[in-house]
């Protein structure tokens, strides 16, 4: 018989609409230039519970999905405990205690010392009547992920293949827009990338990362970092290729500049490219994607973030830092503690570049470079991102030189029209049956299949990325799958960061077909062969873009994807967000689930 898992309890938040900006406005634009970002929303997050058969669990969770879990009997057992140890098995009260500990502190201590003496006596009593002590933070793990060799990086298995509609949905000339500070303006496009007059060692990489023809993006953004001096903001819907339209020309350029300067030179200090993004997982896999471009060119790539040693990244830089990648943070302490310098740099990429300006740590990390008194003056700013909102507009302005191009295609923040979205009004206490139910049911092909591995047997699922708002949620949703003997694994900021480069890893190669996530796997991810995305939390805030990231994870590069969402009927989130999904939906032409149309109409 299959097991159920617990029912799962979520609370949500708000979130607010995305208009046009037109960033070339005068006066908008005016408004915007010089002004710091937006301060972080104040409100109080609502607290969520997520109920398991010991209520108010704290888990401790491994990879493999065990846990142990402490509920509230086990803290009323375990204040009981200590009120009996202050009592003592003989009956000794806290009273006598107390004044067994005064008699020693008294006697032949001056009054300095019975002070302190009396200190450590109330801190004894307090601990011993049960109060609870906090235990000291432990340190992070720290890891250094293995490097991949070259046939590593061009293992299809890991690249996501081009799909049938690969042709029908990138030919499309005429979804390109670029515009100027004087309005839309023609450029020469690329159609193939012999155009690009490419380095033989890049011609191959090409070749072996099966790279056919250009799509919309790579037409506009390749000529005009190759061809022109001027900052970018590029616009693209997900999937679409943005990451090869930024690195290509920017490694063919630095291959240049390498010649120039000789080929025997390390150049461990001085990047020419230095590339921002939000997530750690972002990093590693913008350094894969590096890296493969780069193959057997004279271009270095490296890479560091949070929770990786500070000593093994340092000496990776020190092996060639021509191009280098990381996230704000440990960017920030590079350059403040002068690791790296700035003088020579070329180019300064936001990949994410909305999500980069719309957090305010974020923000101080670019100001910062922006800002430094050694940074190349000649240097260019380049921004990428599936989703612009006004707000992430008028915050990239104070960073562009007046005459950037804002190369747009398609329609500005939409979903793909590769994927098939559908919602399904589910309560929030059937939430993880309506899933297994699915992955089990509707997910199969028509029958059930036991596959035997090394840890055990599974049910045969599709791959299905399932995202949820809180990290607890995702681990206990993870292990709930488990029990039902699916394979899964979670995601989320709490783990280390051992366990999540390894859960992304092994959800990639397909030796785990289910991965709970929370946002840390919305945005850039590649994962080869997802079919579906699952949205068992909708988005609390933010809702509009954080959903177009996460169904992104599917239906790209021309292959087909599904994303279904569980809206709470009962979710002051849901329900306030109603009109945003409604927008998203009718912008791709699918039909409107009459129970969402009733409620967004209602929230007016």
């Amino acid at each position: 018989m299959m097991r159920r898992p617990p029912p799962t309890r979520h609370a949500f938040g708000s979130s607010t609409s995305i208009p046009f900006y037109d960033p070339f406005n005068n006066s908008e634009r005016e408004a915007a230039v010089g002004t710091s970002a937006d301060s972080k929303n104040d409100q109080p997050k609502p607290k969520t519970h997520f109920t398991t058969t010991i209520e108010e669990s704290e888990s401790e969770i491994d990879d493999f999905g065990s846990h142990r879990s402490r509920g509230k009997r086990d803290t009323a057992r375990g204040e009981g405990e200590a009120r009996n140890i202050a009592e003592g098995a003989d009956g000794i009260g806290a009273e006598k205690i107390g004044g067994f500990l005064e008699q020693l502190t008294i006697n032949g201590k001056n009054r300095r010392e019975q002070s302190k003496s009396r200190e450590r006596e109330k801190r004894m009593r307090s601990d011993l009547l049960g109060n609870r002590v906090k235990p000291k933070a432990l340190k992070p793990e720290k890891f250094m992920p293995p490097k991949r060799d070259e046939v590593e990086l061009f293992d299809e298995s890991r690249m996501i293949q081009c799909g049938k509609h690969f042709v029908d949905a990138f030919s499309d000339e005429s979804q390109i827009t670029v515009l100027t500070g004087g309005g839309t303006t023609q450029i020469e496009l690329i159609r193939s990338f012999d155009e690009c007059e490419l380095p033989e060692p890049i011609k191959r990489n090409i070749e072996l990362k099966k790279y056919t023809q250009p799509t919309p993006i790579q037409k506009a953004v390749i000529p005009l970092i190759a061809n022109t001096k001027r900052d970018i903001m590029g616009h693209a819907q997900t999937g679409t290729g943005k990451t090869a339209a930024f690195l290509l020309p920017i490694v063919c350029h630095v291959q240049k500049l390498v010649e120039a300067r000789g080929s025997g030179v390390v150049n461990g200090t001085h990047p020419v490219a230095l590339i921002v993004v939000p997530t750690k997982e972002l990093a590693e896999q913008l350094y894969e994607e590096a890296r493969a471009f780069a193959a057997g060119t004279a271009v270095s790539v490296c890479h560091t973030y949070g929770h990786m040693p500070m000593a093994l990244s340092l000496r990776e830089k020190s092996d060639g830092c021509d191009i280098f990648i990381g996230t704000c943070g440990r960017i920030q302490q590079f350059v403040e503690e002068r690791y790296i310098q700035l003088d020579i740099l070329r180019y300064l990429v936001l990949d994410e570049a909305d999500k980069l300006l719309k957090n305010e740590d974020f923000l101080n990390c670019v100001q910062l470079i922006k800002n430094h008194p050694k940074l190349c003056p000649s240097h260019r700013c380049l921004m990428f991102s599936a989703t612009f909102e006004s707000g992430a507009q008028k915050l990239a302005l104070q960073f562009f030189r007046d005459d950037f191009f804002f190369v747009n295609i398609g329609r500005l923040n939409t979903a793909t029209d590769l994927v098939v979205q559908e919602f399904k009004k589910v309560p929030k206490f059937n939430k993880s049956d309506t899933l297994v139910e699915f992955l089990l049911g509707e997910n199969g092909a028509g029958r059930r299949e036991l596959e035997r591995t090394t840890d055990g047997e599974y049910w045969k699922t599709r791959k299905t990325l399932v995202f949820v708002e809180r990290k607890r949620s995702s681990d206990m949703l993870a292990i709930a799958l488990r029990q039902n003997n699916i394979r899964a694994l979670s995601i989320n900021s709490d783990r280390t960061l051992k366990q999540r480069l390894g859960a992304a890893e092994d959800f990639a190669s397909g030796k785990i077909l289910v991965l709970v996530a929370t946002d840390v796997a919305a945005r850039g991810l590649n994962f080869p062969g997802v079919e579906t995305v699952i949205n068992v939390d909708l988005p609390e805030q933010d809702a509009y873009e954080r959903y177009i990231h996460r169904i992104g994870r599917t239906g790209r590069v021309g292959n087909a994807g599904h994303a279904i969402s569980y809206f709470d009927p009962d979710s002051p989130s849901d329900l306030q967000n109603a009109g945003e999904y409604v927008k998203i939906l009718e912008t791709t032409g699918h039909e409107l689930p009459t129970f969402l149309l009733e409620i967004a109409k209602g929230q007016k």
